[in-house]
């Protein structure tokens, strides 16, 4: 009997770690790209222990570790320098951090894996629609053009997704955040984060941060960061008509150590603006079509977790496939009743968390200074904040057992 044949829409994170992961357990696995050279968009992001997990699954943290950052704190000040983040990985357990990572790095890693395990990679094909039976699903892209005989699909396809609208049996709802950000990826001179990132607010209409961010290949000559402002998205039209001197002025008013850095951002084009969304499902299945990542669950970028928590999708869908290798429509189902607590937690946490970073609210602010830096140093809301952090929190009362992690000692070796 031939091993099972599952499609995935979207090579971003998720789909290709998935695919690796079904690979592993023998499946037959054709991944789906839109793009016909795909490349990686979006500045760097903080990997996080849990997601570190998932890639050793694959084989590829320990050469991910040689590419990223190691980042040991996340430390915010306000305006006025007093302490607003601060929170240390090794409160949390003397073997962990965080990884700043460059989106190229992690894709080329990934896409060399996928060309490695002979995944079946199908470029500029845009999917456009499923239809699905008792015991398949037939895909169709723009051009009418079918792709049959799969008996699961995985829909990874962001944010974004326009797919969400052929889930006939699932509610869901997309709303885009009112605050965007604008940011640059910059080589890492003259400026050091001492392995941290590091933030600036002002109220909570003003933010800037700093993530180290690594390298995008081994033989790259110098280390890069992402660079980041907040920026509500009704600014998006007037900002390329606004001055850029009175832009990196104002940056460096709120944040002077940075203007080595600022000095370099010389033209509009090094920036890009990015927004986001809330995105809510009612569960994640329907028959034999799952979604997962920033498809099934965008968030607010406050925590910091699509990538990790996309990473976490695709370790739990490949095991709940593994545990019923015969029957797709279970094994989604199953996923759903095991991701819906962490998920629901986590967005729970970004809707709560935002409105002290990204708001009109002269109140948030307030509070925030107040309180949010004192938070920081109560021993049981540290390790809560902690665990959040370092995407471990499994619902509000809940966590991973950190014995789980324990095989993150080999990458701290490795360093």
């Amino acid at each position: 009997m031939p091993p099972p044949h599952i499609a995935i829409i979207g090579c971003g994170i998720s789909g290709p770690v998935t695919a690796l992961l079904l690979k592993q357990r023998g499946y037959e696995v054709t991944l789906f790209e839109r793009v016909a050279n795909p490349e990686p968009v979006g500045a760097g992001f903080l990997l996080q222990p849990a997601g570190l997990y998932v890639l050793q699954q694959i084989n590829l943290a320990n050469k991910m570790v040689a590419l990223g950052a190691m980042v040991h704190r996340l430390h915010g000040k306000n305006h006025r320098g007093e302490s607003v983040v601060d929170l240390a990985y090794r409160d949390l357990h003397p073997d962990h951090f965080g990884l700043g990572v460059h989106r190229a790095a992690l894709y080329g890693l990934l896409y060399d894996a996928c060309q490695e395990a002979d995944v079946n990679l199908i470029t500029g094909c845009h999917i456009t629609q499923y239809t699905q039976n008792a015991t398949k699903v037939t895909l169709v892209d723009e051009n009418s053009q079918p792709y049959t005989g799969f008996d699961g699909c995985i829909v990874a396809t962001g944010t974004h997704s326009n797919l969400r609208d052929q889930a006939k049996q699932i509610r869901y709802s997309s709303k885009l955040y009112p605050w965007g950000a604008l940011w640059s990826i910059v080589p890492l001179e003259g400026f050091d984060c001492d392995n941290e990132l590091r933030q600036r607010f002002h109220g909570t209409h003003k933010m800037t941060g700093v993530l180290p961010t690594g390298k995008t290949h081994l033989q790259s000559p110098e280390n890069l960061f992402s660079f980041f402002w907040s920026m509500p998205i009704s600014e998006e039209e007037s900002w390329p008509h606004a001055s850029l001197d009175d832009w990196r002025a104002e940056v460096i008013r709120l944040w002077p150590e940075i203007t080595p850095l600022i000095e370099k951002i010389t033209d509009k084009s090094q920036l890009s603006f990015a927004t986001y969304r809330d995105v809510r499902m009612s569960q994640w299945h329907e028959g034999r079509v799952l979604f997962i990542g920033d498809c099934a669950h965008g968030m607010s970028p406050q925590l910091g977790q699509g990538a990790n928590l996309g990473l976490t999708d695709a370790l739990t869908v490949s095991e709940a496939l593994t545990e019923t290798p015969d029957d797709t429509v279970n094994a989604f189902k199953n996923y759903t009743t095991l991701r819906r607590s962490q998920l629901r937690y986590y967005q729970w946490a970004s809707s709560f968390v935002t409105p002290w970073f990204q708001s009109h609210s002269k109140t948030m602010g307030v509070l925030r200074d107040s309180l949010h830096g004192a938070m920081c140093h109560m021993p049981v809301l540290r390790r809560h904040m902690l665990l959040t952090l370092a995407c471990m929190k499994t619902g509000l009362f809940s966590c991973y057992d950190l014995k789980r992690f324990e095989s993150l000692r080999e990458l701290v070796r490795s360093v």
